[in-house]
């Protein structure tokens, strides 16, 4: 009989550990990261890992990452990437740089804001293991 491995998932949004990137991942040792600064009017906010981001093109937050949504119009309503620790920047945007997931399998139900559009746009797919909702992204 195989071995099974048993990964950490469980994911808790008021938990504030500093490792949530293990959590979200199926294996975070092949996920694959990239830095940015979350957007000014994500200032005094709390963002979870997990949550969908989108890059602002235009705007007020033009050149800064912003949670996802499919009715922006300044380009955040592409999905490219999952933020991959709890944040809150500061009124001052102290707290504000973060590590983008840019590929890996994760845990699809740990996403936050994940739709078909988002999906979409992360070359992502979707996949069951163990009765496991898994999903590959490739941003």
């Amino acid at each position: 009989m195989a071995s099974v491995e048993l990964r950490d998932a469980l994911f808790i949004g008021t938990d504030y550990r500093d490792n949530f990137k293990q959590v979200i991942a199926k294996r975070s040792d092949l996920v694959q990261f990239d830095g940015g600064r979350l957007a000014p009017s994500t200032f005094g906010t709390v963002l979870q890992a997990g949550t969908v981001l989108g890059y602002a093109a235009t705007g007020g937050d033009a050149g800064f990452w912003k949670p996802y949504n499919s009715a922006n119009t300044d380009g955040s309503q592409v999905a490219l990437g999952v933020l991959s620790e709890y944040a809150s920047p500061d009124a001052s945007g102290n707290g504000s740089e973060i590590a983008i997931i840019k590929d890996g399998i994760l845990f699809k139900d740990l996403l936050i804001g994940l739709d078909s559009g988002a999906i979409s746009a992360l070359h992502g797919s979707v996949s069951v293991e163990h009765g496991v909702n898994l999903i590959h992204i490739r941003a």
